[in-house]
């Protein structure tokens, strides 16, 4: 019987955790999109000067910074840089979650951005959002975790009942 009440028990959570899987994916992704549009926002004027002068290549503005006998300018080459490679990694990032439910969990798993993923974490809204991914993920987390646990029972009561024979 208490083996029954902590499988209910186990299974109410698994479903609530699974709900939170695609809220945090979401939440991440809103963060992403924010910071991908504020370094695009402030590379917004390096772009204008690189499509007047550069025929539009960032990275030629910022070699003709790097190459400017001046150090304000050719420290600047680093700063514009910066956020031209980040702008970037943000840019495969967002591509990298237009993909299915598992291909987005398993993108902000494994090449989720440690700064952003972090500030998710920090900052998280516990949310239950009710749609078709949600569900899925629920429900998957749900069969996993059960059958889990059923397995684990049975090692665990096979190992008792040969160490009483």
């Amino acid at each position: 019987m208490l083996y029954r009440y902590f499988t209910i028990l186990l299974a109410s959570a698994l479903v609530v955790a699974g709900l939170q899987v695609t809220g945090f994916i979401d939440q991440y992704e809103q963060r992403l999109s924010a910071h991908f549009f504020e370094v695009a926002n402030n590379l917004q004027g390096f772009q204008q000067i690189a499509d007047q002068y550069h025929g539009g290549s960032l990275a030629a503005l910022i070699e003709k910074h790097r190459q400017s006998p001046e150090a304000t300018f050719s420290s600047e080459a680093i700063v514009i840089a910066d956020m031209y490679n980040r702008l970037i990694q943000f840019e495969a990032a967002m591509a990298g979650l237009n993909t299915s439910l598992a291909g987005r969990i398993i993108e902000v798993s494994i090449n989720a951005d440690r700064e952003i993923f972090d500030e998710t974490i920090s900052n998280y809204t516990y949310t239950i959002t009710l749609n078709t991914d949600s569900a899925f993920c629920a429900g998957g987390l749900l069969v996993f975790g059960i059958l889990l646990s059923d397995t684990l029972r049975l090692i665990i009561g096979r190992i008792f009942r040969h160490r009483r024979a």
